[in-house]
């Protein structure tokens, strides 16, 4: 066994040993500011600000790219 970066795939694929989930854990009500929060951050727009902030999200959204000649587009 070998020695592994912590690049994204390596970090997908729990090759790199230095890995750790994150939990949220709130003690108050169903519906309070904490919550919402955690709702936000394993949202779609949340996990794409950990992806932007170079953290592996565990959700990660498709891409769609159409190629034609050289030039290329995101549809969605």
């Amino acid at each position: 066994m070998g020695s592994f970066f912590p690049f994204q795939y390596n970090l997908q694929d729990n090759l790199y040993p230095f890995c750790r989930d994150i939990y949220f854990i709130s003690r108050s009500g169903k519906s309070d500011l904490g919550l919402g929060f955690a709702s936000f951050v394993a949202g779609e727009i949340g996990q794409k600000i950990m992806l932007k902030a170079g953290l592996l999200p565990k959700y990660q959204s498709e891409r769609l790219i159409e190629l034609k000649n050289k030039d290329f587009k995101v549809i969605k």
